[in-house]
């Protein structure tokens, strides 16, 4: 038959923990009852999720890299510079800014972003998490020293075209999939 109840569901670390509280002769009753197994189970979440946010786990991508942090160009004067895109629990639209390495010097630059990043998610300049975002800085320094180009040289008065060509094709090659990997390493 049809039970009428009051689904009480709450999700942390990947889980979607449901209750039902069924409503027999006093839906004030279950309702109050309801609101309590919310409310125990938002504590619980809550828990969860600061255990999450005070480890540091969330700031962080697998590679190491600052989640919202990335290496760009101005779009104007296509400078170097450090984009943020930051989304915190605390405000709906993100924020965003970029900080110019050739301005400031990356090492300047990227404390900024990170001073900025730590303001944001209203972490205390104390915080383990702002010590550990610093410690990232090689991360971006490897992507930011990009490898120089390769010189191939073409000219016709080569002997043997055939190989030079292969030659010229794998370097190409090489070339293409270099440049593919530092673009992808610019968007992000």
């Amino acid at each position: 038959g049809d039970l009428e109840y009051f689904k009480v569901a709450r999700a942390w670390n990947s889980i979607e923990r449901q209750e039902y509280i069924r409503i027999r002769n006093n839906e004030e009753k279950a309702y109050q009852e309801a609101v309590k197994l919310d409310k125990k189970l938002a504590e619980r979440q809550w828990a969860y999720n600061e255990l999450i946010r005070m480890s540091g786990e969330i700031y962080f991508h697998k590679n190491g890299r600052i989640v919202g942090l990335c290496l760009g160009e101005d779009s104007k004067s296509h400078k170097p510079v450090f984009k943020l895109r930051i989304q915190t629990s605390h405000r709906k639209q993100p924020y965003m800014t970029s900080i110019s390495i050739s301005y400031h010097g990356f090492d300047k630059a990227f404390q900024m972003a990170v001073d900025k990043i730590c303001a944001w998610h209203q972490l205390p300049e104390d915080h383990k998490v702002r010590g550990m975002m610093l410690d990232a800085k090689a991360h971006y320094q490897q992507s930011e020293s990009k490898p120089e180009a390769t010189v191939v040289d073409i000219s016709p008065e080569k002997t043997e075209p055939s190989s030079d060509l292969e030659e010229i094709e794998k370097k190409l090659l090489a070339e293409i999939e270099d440049f593919n990997q530092r673009r992808h390493i610019i968007r992000g």
